[in-house]
């Protein structure tokens, strides 16, 4: 009797409308789709600005103190100590980004419809790219350069000079073009967003 659901009455609709009848039996109604969306905005908002933070504090602080120390010793070093945290962070805040954001697409999706491809399609495919983009980068920035540095430094491991200067420059560069792609995306969710909210 633990799992006995009270009957609703006729014409009282959960979440989207769906009558509550139409769920399946023994089946709980689901939660508020319209909070659950909302904390996810709050979540995606969070972590997208985390993301852009870390980046702009790579470009800013790391970046040019970095290239102001001469020695190659102590610059590995500041960079190692500076991407013990700046790393792991830029990464878990892109994976929030990307997660939620594809539940809110898939909320969307399921809004519109047949609509959704006919409304969205052409940026939606813009957005995409960037963010396949953005995280190829991503990954190469931390995984392929920082991550590099970090473990070179804990393993006492030497690197050349005029490789680690050519790592740093990469290093930035690819910041740059990260920066970049997340603005045009963030600019792309807006336009989507506006066309939302005409409809």
């Amino acid at each position: 009797m633990d799992d006995y659901i009270p009957p609703i009455p006729s014409g009282v609709n959960g979440p989207r409308g769906l009558p509550f009848a139409e769920y399946p039996p023994g089946k709980l109604s689901p939660l508020p789709t319209h909070a659950i969306m909302t904390a996810l905005t709050y979540v995606h908002m969070a972590a997208l600005a985390t993301y852009v933070a870390s980046v702009v504090y790579l470009l800013l602080i790391i970046g040019p103190c970095a290239t102001a120390i001469a020695d190659p010793v102590e610059q590995r070093r500041f960079l190692a100590r500076e991407f013990r945290l700046q790393n792991p962070l830029s990464i878990g805040a892109l994976g929030f980004v990307l997660m939620t954001g594809a539940f809110q697409l898939t909320d969307v999706k399921a809004r519109l419809g047949p609509a959704f491809f006919a409304q969205l399609g052409r940026p939606l495919v813009i957005k995409l790219t960037c963010a396949f983009l953005v995280i190829n980068i991503a990954t190469y920035i931390a995984f392929g350069l920082a991550h590099r540095l970090v473990r070179a430094q804990q393993g006492n491991v030497p690197v050349e000079p005029a490789r680690q200067k050519s790592m740093l420059r990469r290093l930035v560069v690819a910041a740059w073009l990260a920066l970049a792609l997340v603005l045009l995306t963030v600019w792309i969710s807006m336009e989507m967003a506006s066309v939302l909210r005409a409809d």
